[in-house]
């Protein structure tokens, strides 16, 4: 579960939840929000896992990828925290 919260005491999956309004968004929409790929794209990286957090399908073969909003959560606090991070030290430089 995921335990971060942003700079207005909000958790990042309370805000992925209230932008998408599902626990599993179809990866499709974040393939394209975050990585810029488009459908053929997203459909090799989802079909090799090469995604940096785990997708499924929600049913058959032929169901669409999906993402579940925990795991979002936790790789985009995990982007947030390196980039902190990063700043922290160049800074300090």
């Amino acid at each position: 579960m995921n335990t971060h919260t942003t700079p207005n005491g909000l958790s990042t999956v309370f805000i992925l939840m209230a932008e998408y309004q599902q626990a599993d968004i179809p990866l499709d929409i974040i393939a394209e929000k975050y990585f810029a790929h488009d459908k053929d794209k997203m459909q090799r990286y989802a079909r090799g896992f090469k995604y940096p957090f785990p997708v499924f399908r929600g049913g058959t073969q032929k169901s669409q990828w999906l993402v579940n909003v925990n795991d979002l959560a936790n790789w985009i606090d995990q982007k947030r925290s390196e980039a902190q991070h990063q700043q922290q030290t160049l800074s300090a430089a």
